[in-house]
Formats: structure tokens, sequence, C-alpha cells
């Protein structure tokens, strides 16, 4: 925490659960860990958040691993960074997860589903996703960052930043100033 205190950083991300914690049994022990960062995290100046991936959103005993470390988890200290290509692939909808943790969720991965059946990730605007309605959704739920990923692609990274980007531009541009840059 000191050292992301030091980097000038504003948030404290996990960004996995190793396997042997991924079951049922471990769900106290994460949600009182969690907690325990996300004051210590609250007490150095830095909100404190879990990353999903598409594992937390299977059915585990009635419930989910994200619906249990949200619900067990106190929302003043533990915040959830949603990977929307991660909800996608295991079958959640990103914009109800939004919804759902609204002001728990401060940092977005903007990630996109490939359309297909292989699971791929591609360029934000390319794929699955209404991100019209997810970027509202985030808006009204508190998401201050959108942070781009793309993992697939990695000989045209640059090209596949730069598209992804122009097109987040072009989504979350003010209609009346996105019309005029129209040619």
């Amino acid at each position: 925490l000191e050292e992301l205190s030091i980097l000038g950083c504003e948030y404290a991300v996990v960004p996995g659960i190793p396997k042997e914690r991924r079951g049922i049994e471990s769900v106290p022990y994460l949600i009182g860990k969690f907690n325990q960062w996300g004051a210590a995290s609250k007490a150095a100046g830095l909100r404190f958040g879990y990353h999903n991936h598409g594992w937390e959103l299977e059915p585990l005993d009635g419930s989910t691993m994200l619906d249990l470390l949200t619900s067990g988890t106190d929302a003043a200290l533990v915040d959830f960074q949603i990977d929307v290509y991660w909800a996608l692939v295991g079958g959640a909808d990103p914009i109800a997860l939004i919804r759902q943790l609204a002001g728990r969720v401060p940092t977005l991965h903007a990630k996109e589903l490939a359309k297909g059946a292989d699971q791929k990730d591609t360029t934000i605007g390319d794929g699955v996703t209404n991100w019209a309605e997810l970027l509202a959704a985030a808006k009204a739920a508190g998401t201050e960052w959108l942070i781009v990923e793309q993992e697939d692609d990695p000989a045209n990274a640059y090209r596949d930043i730069r598209r992804s980007l122009a097109n987040l531009r072009r989504l979350t541009a003010e209609p009346e100033i996105a019309a005029q840059s129209e040619p």
C-alpha cells in the first residue's frame, strides 16, 4: 500500500484468486481478507477492489463466487473491477452486474468478446457488447476509469489498441460533438 501511494495510485486491485482458493470453502476466508485489505487500503487513502474472471460466475452451491463475495464484503471497503469480456464468457450480463454493484465499480475493464463461438477478445465495438447501454450504466454506477485491454492478437497490439480507443472515444463522446466530428 505504501508503494502504491508513493506511485500516486488511487486503487489497489487483486487481479485474481489462486486455483486452490476458488471453492465455496474459501468464501469466508476471502471475505475476511478482502474486508481487511479494504480497511487497510482506505486508511492509506486508496480504494480496494477485486477483478473478476469467468469462473467466478459459474454456479456454486446455488449462487456464484462473485455473488458471495459481493454480498459478503463491506460495500464501504471493497469494490469490484468488472471485466466486461470475462463477465460475458462467464455467462453474465455485464450491464446488470454494473447496475447491481453501483457505487462499487470505480474501474472497469473495457474488454470486448468477439462474435462467434471461439470466445476470443477483439477490439471494442467490434464484438457482441452493447457499449452504449454499458457505458451509460457505468456512468450511472460512478465508474471513473475505463481500462482498455486485449489479449488475443499480440502481433497487432498497437493497431488494435488504436482502434479500441478510437471506438471508445466515439462511444463516449457527447452526441452533438460526435455528430460534428463525423465525416
